[in-house]
């Protein structure tokens, strides 16, 4: 906001290259679309990401589906109206039939059904969570998302509904993945009461992981906690904290277009008791805060949202070497011809 006397005028929002990002695509890898549990049998939801429109359904043999929102036939969008049949979504314009590899299986006026397709995006359910692959070259999926140990521990709360969000955020999931070697920001952005040192930094493979030690200030008193991080490529974040009180928090960023992203939280926390059905006192304080560290306005969020991009970042030396090599590990999952 630019203030002006009593006046308060907004900035243009501006796409993610007028902020200096170099890739032109949008990286390849898993993203999430929504949660398991908002997704009932039959269900049909529209969206759009990665500048498309996209329609996620679950088939009525319980699969969870997303394709191409177009109907090849006419152009009508199969998220308004659209109505699963069995395995597949039938298009309310026409009533022609597509299952959930993209097929074209029926046009029930016709005696003839072509052999046409549209584009199935690859989805899997993890923990909860519905993810899809995006590849702009329409590659495979070459690693698995997160697979949530706590999802499977009955000490822990499933994150649905309670301890979940979803906004718009204006940002690129590359400026939030980028917090992952930038352990100095803990400090200064999420109040730790010191500079952590890292332990381990393995950056082979798809999956990052790193792990440091630190203190955070409670009305109690400080305490002291390990976190583990995981980045699976750019739009997954975990972050495994352990200590007095345990808690796994997935921060997913999914491109919507060239200026916003949908960003997701999900957080497992431990219970107080056995018989607690929802979260309460300590384990409700902790998905707050939880929640609002990764997309609360105090926070990362106004960083996200108003940085430009330094191609050639200014580093001192107990920074440079952690920052340089995530930068080479993200190079990756952006094509060569968009680089």
């Amino acid at each position: 906001m630019i203030g002006v006397g009593d006046v308060e005028l907004q900035a243009k929002p501006l796409t993610f290259s007028e902020r200096g990002f170099p890739y032109s695509e949008f990286p390849v890898g898993w993203f999430q679309v929504g949660w398991s549990g908002q997704l009932a049998v039959g269900a049909v939801v529209p969206l759009h990401f990665f500048d498309t429109d996209l329609v996620l359904f679950r088939t009525d043999g319980g699969a969870a589906a997303v394709l191409d929102a177009t109907c090849p036939h006419m152009g009508a969008h199969l998220g308004f109206g659209g109505e699963v049949t069995g395995d597949c979504l039938r298009c309310p314009y026409h009533g022609w039939e597509w299952d959930a590899g993209g097929d074209l299986v029926d046009v029930p006026y016709s005696r003839r059904t072509p052999e046409v397709s549209t584009r199935a995006w690859p989805t899997e359910e993890s923990a909860g969570i519905i993810y899809v692959w995006h590849d702009q070259r329409g590659g495979p999926p070459t690693w698995s998302p997160p697979s949530i140990t706590e999802d499977d521990d009955p000490t822990f709360h499933r994150p649905y509904p309670h301890g979940t969000t979803a906004e718009r955020v204006m940002t690129h999931p590359q400026f939030v993945v980028e917090n992952f070697p930038d352990i100095v920001h803990m400090k200064y952005v999420h109040e730790w009461l010191e500079v952590p040192v890292p332990d381990i930094y393995d950056l082979s493979g798809p999956i990052a992981h790193n792990a440091y030690r630190g203190l955070i200030a409670t009305p109690k008193g400080s305490v002291e906690v390990y976190n583990h991080g995981y980045a699976y490529g750019i739009g997954i974040n975990v972050a495994r904290i352990t200590g007095p009180m345990s808690s796994c928090t997935v921060g997913a960023f999914t491109p919507i277009d060239q200026t916003w992203s949908m960003g997701f939280a999900s957080v497992w926390v431990q219970k107080r008791r056995d018989d607690e059905e929802q979260p309460t006192g300590v384990g409700a304080a902790m998905i707050r805060a939880n929640l609002a560290q990764l997309l609360g306005d105090d926070h990362d969020r106004p960083i996200f949202e108003h940085l430009r991009y330094q191609t050639k970042p200014m580093l001192v030396p107990e920074e440079a070497a952690l920052h340089r090599d995530f930068r080479r590990w993200s190079k990756q999952f952006y094509p060569e011809s968009a680089q």
